[in-house]
């Protein structure tokens, strides 16, 4: 059971019911701070894939910041808005800033449908088998970024 394993986190009363979502993740302890995710709402695909963990389960508890509509100085402590735009962040709740595949990871580990595939990609090898693969999405990034808008371009032109 995931919660007798330790490499399982399970903070006390995590989980609350709710009708219309399922179960969202929330905590009972107000020093707890909530992970945050620093993503460029303005790239298509970056909108796509937030969209996406912001309709599973636990992603309540995650506070999603669109860093394409903030000012150009700092966004969070250590963090400038040209360094979010160009790469993922996440704030983990200690409070350390990671970023490229080290986010993904502190990401799928709040949302319990990905944190089977945080827990492998955290074994040597795979943790950095995980960011090479992120550095090469980036350098695609921007080709990705026009084949995501071009849909919506041709739909315009009917």
């Amino acid at each position: 059971m995931p919660g007798d394993d330790p490499l399982w986190p399970v903070v006390r009363n995590e989980y609350v019911a709710n009708d219309l979502t399922g179960v969202d993740a929330i905590s009972d302890d107000q020093n707890v701070q909530r992970i945050a995710v620093f993503y460029d709402g303005s790239c298509p695909l970056c909108r796509r894939e937030v969209a996406f963990y912001r309709r599973r389960v636990g992603a309540r508890a995650i506070e999603w910041l669109d860093v394409s509509e903030t000012a150009p100085d700092e966004v969070a402590p250590g963090l400038t808005r040209a360094a979010a735009l160009a790469r993922f962040h996440v704030r983990r709740r200690d409070g350390t800033l990671v970023s490229g595949g080290d986010a993904f990871r502190a990401l799928w580990r709040a949302l319990p449908l990905f944190r089977p595939a945080a827990l492998l990609l955290s074994l040597p090898g795979l943790r950095g088998l995980l960011n090479r693969a992120y550095n090469i999405f980036l350098r695609y990034r921007p080709a990705l970024q026009r084949a995501a808008c071009e849909p919506a371009a041709h739909s315009d032109r009917m």
